[in-house]
């Protein structure tokens, strides 16, 4: 257990260091359990934090059931934001990948970045898109204005416009909204959103490290949660088996080896160099592949 003063009318905040304390007794307790998610990726990991001996474990991965040709990945290999390398010509390339991206996509685009304030540095007065509508996440929203916006969206393509919603990862937009019906044709994931320094993060590291190894502990605490997180993003366009998704991510280390092992093993990764690459293979993907109407 950390505790954390945050400085706000002396309130302290507790952070439970390893879930396997409280998890791992209720495990060994119970004749069987079942796990399951989209993001249980890799589940060895997942079983050592929750305290689940090897005794007790047994695995089944599941491949996804969706073509791969209908849902590519392309990663785009001159943008990051990786601190020391961040600038404005590599935010203004950001913005040309996501321009020439969501120009060569006929419906509605996300996207997803690490932070609200990368949010503003990207979308800023600058940041044009001509033909549409741009609807930025505010932390101020309520359920009201995302039932809102979600019905704009299935409305858009209906009256011959597009719509762009940007907003942060593990945020609203990112997580827990249900895009069914095909109203979003690409989803562009920004950087890889690793957790900043704090008093939690430095204690959980260096808790990580020391009950699971030196091998392990950077994968467990930074990597695969950052990775999770950008799955999570990735999966919010495909919602039954007739859609259809472009994936753009803009940072290359997505394809270095840090972070490209956290993927899943299935998982194919097309590259491209510049804004204009981006623009082409969208282009090329949504005149080959249609989504598919379910009767």
């Amino acid at each position: 257990m950390v505790f954390e003063d945050q400085g706000r009318d002396g309130t302290i905040v507790t952070h439970l260091l390893d879930a396997g304390l409280v998890a791992g007794p209720i495990f060994e307790r119970v004749a069987g359990s079942i796990l399951m998610s989209g993001t249980l990726n890799p589940p060895n990991m997942f079983a050592d934090l929750l305290g689940i001996t090897e005794k007790m474990r047994g695995q089944m991965v599941l491949a996804s059931p969706f073509a791969k040709e209908r849902r590519p990945i392309v990663v785009a290999t001159d943008v990051t934001t990786l601190y020391r390398e961040r600038s404005q010509e590599n935010t203004q390339r950001i913005r040309d990948h996501i321009c020439s991206v969501v120009q060569n996509t006929p419906g509605n685009v996300a996207v997803f970045v690490p932070s609200y304030n990368a949010l503003e540095q990207i979308f800023d007065g600058t940041m044009y898109l001509p033909g549409t509508k741009k609807e930025i996440e505010s932390k101020t929203w309520t359920k009201q204005d995302i039932n809102s916006l979600l019905i704009n969206l299935e409305e858009a393509p209906k009256r011959g416009r597009k719509i762009v919603i940007a907003g942060v990862f593990n945020g609203r937009l990112s997580e827990g909204v249900d895009y069914a019906g095909g109203i979003l044709d690409t989803v562009i994931c920004v950087g890889i959103q690793n957790a900043p320094p704090s008093v939690f993060q430095k204690s959980y590291a260096n808790y990580i490290k020391h009950k699971f190894g030196q091998s392990n502990f950077w994968r467990y605490a930074n990597s695969q949660p950052a990775i999770n997180t950008i799955l999570q993003a990735m999966g919010r366009p495909i919602r039954a088996m007739g859609d259809r998704a472009l994936i753009v991510l803009l940072d290359r280390r997505n394809v270095e080896r840090t972070y490209a092992i956290c993927y899943p093993p299935d998982i194919r990764m097309n590259q491209v160099s510049n804004s204009e690459g981006s623009g082409r293979f969208a282009k090329r993907f949504f005149a080959k592949v249609q989504r598919e109407v379910e009767t």
